[in-house]
């Protein structure tokens, strides 16, 4: 028997993004993924046996995807502390530019499912892995208190950030510029209490 060919794992994957961005997960219909995509419904149940395992991979892909971003974005500048910032600042434009897309999959998200609750923690200890190597570059390079446990630093840090963007994400900025030039002077601020 010849195995079907591995791009069409992908091409479900790439059209699940789309319509789970879209429509959230609680909308995902995996039929109209197929007919988008031209596939066999068959050939959906040969890659991923269950909605559910679609589902861990749609969002693996999604969190490989802002790895990668951080990563590109960050990898080019020369000091620790520059990479954090800028890792920062990038989750802040996703914050406040697909703030509609993460509200869409946080409402569809039963955070007691035991699925989800995996899901979660795999996903959180990605982020938590790479916010570590960046804090401890920046605690190793003299930009942060190496005094102060590191998992500390990610709460305080991330947390702040987070919620300063969150809470200013609807104000009436005359320009974007302004916006994210407040969001830098605020996060240099963090930054300068734990060096």
């Amino acid at each position: 028997m010849v195995r079907p060919s591995q791009n069409l794992n992908k091409k479900l994957i790439e059209l699940g993004k789309e319509k789970i961005i879209s429509y959230g997960i609680a909308n995902l219909s995996i039929r109209q993924i197929c007919l988008d995509g031209k596939i066999n419904l068959g050939m959906f149940y040969y890659y991923f046996k269950s909605k559910e395992n679609f589902i861990k991979a749609i969002l693996r892909s999604l969190n490989n995807d802002l790895a990668a971003i951080w990563i590109v974005q960050s990898e080019k500048l020369s000091s620790s502390v520059e990479k954090l910032k800028k890792v920062l600042l990038i989750n802040v434009k996703m914050i406040r530019e697909k703030h509609g897309m993460i509200e869409t999959l946080i409402k569809d998200t039963n955070i007691f499912d035991k699925f989800y609750v995996e899901i979660g923690k795999e996903m959180y200890s990605s982020w938590i892995k790479f916010y570590s190597n960046l804090i401890n570059e920046c605690k190793n390079d003299g930009y942060l208190d190496k005094n102060i446990d590191t998992d500390i630093l990610i709460a305080i840090i991330t947390g702040a950030v987070h919620s300063y963007a969150k809470k200013y994400n609807f104000c009436d900025y005359d320009d974007e510029k302004t916006y994210y030039a407040d969001i830098e002077k605020m996060i240099d601020f963090i930054m300068e209490k734990f060096k």
